[in-house]
């Protein structure tokens, strides 16, 4: 069930970063771009209501047995962050979703996070549809899945089994886990972030708003064995005044496996 989870996720993942120039084309049609946040709409809320049957009808014929086999996430609630078009006549996008969800993160429990869920979409038909690329398909966590030897008929002899659920876990790792600042005082402070997935790692910040932390990833996608910096900076504004002994989270989130790290930020 897991890996099925992951390799989900890996899909949506690898769809949002298979960017190309034409990714440019962002400004469609009034009436495009109200079709397709309706059919995005549409297709969240059913999973949001658990009726994946009604979430199928939106599916590209050609990923329908993807879409079966993948677990669903199921978003309490959601909202469109972005759309990206993939060409000038405004028939195929890239989308990404915040979606409020529950995560099962051992030893904490569950934890609630608002997660970002890429895909693609185009229009067939006059309609748009979900769907995922066939090399997109064959990818995974583990990286990009081959076909193995097998005996007659195709079928292989064996089946790979890769790492257990706790083991991806711990292949992506940080240095630290809380900032401490100086109240009033500028300053910036790094996080190391290691990955040691066989697969591509990507990283992203879920933060509450404030006008004087900024964060910045040196590199949001890691490949297996590759490290990247994560600076936190600190510039009191006025607007936010922070006392001594406050502190605040921000958290760094994991995809294709779903890990969320949380990191305390302090203020002496």
């Amino acid at each position: 069930m897991f890996v099925r989870s992951a390799v989900a996720g890996m899909l949506a993942c690898l769809a949002a970063t298979a960017q190309s120039p034409a990714d440019l084309f962002s400004k469609a049609p009034p009436e495009i771009e109200e079709a397709l946040r309706g059919r995005i709409a549409k297709f969240y809320e059913a999973h949001r209501d658990g009726k994946f049957r009604l979430a199928d009808q939106l599916v590209a014929e050609d990923s329908k047995d993807i879409f079966f086999e993948s677990d669903k996430r199921r978003c309490k609630k959601f909202e469109i962050s972005k759309i990206g078009y993939l060409s000038e006549d405004f028939q195929s996008a890239n989308v990404l979703i915040l979606c409020d969800t529950s995560l099962l993160m051992p030893p904490a429990g569950i934890v609630e996070v608002k997660m970002p869920i890429p895909s693609k979409w185009k229009v067939i038909d006059g309609q748009w549809f979900w769907y995922v690329e066939a090399q997109a398909a064959r990818q995974s966590p583990f990286g990009k899945m081959l076909p193995g030897e097998g005996s007659e008929g195709g079928l292989p002899t064996s089946i790979p089994r890769g790492p257990d659920a706790a083991a991806l876990l711990k292949m992506v790792t940080v240095d630290k886990t809380a900032l401490p600042f100086t109240a009033g005082q500028a300053g910036s402070l790094e996080i190391l972030i290691s990955s040691e997935l066989p697969g591509e790692a990507h990283l992203s910040i879920d933060a509450p708003k404030s006008s004087d932390l900024s964060y910045e990833i040196e590199k949001p996608a890691l490949a297996s064995k590759q490290s990247t910096r994560l600076t936190v900076r600190y510039k009191p504004d006025g607007r936010q005044p922070r006392r001594s002994s406050s502190q605040s989270e921000f958290r760094i989130l994991v995809q294709p496996l779903n890990k969320v790290i949380p990191v305390q930020v302090t203020f002496r």
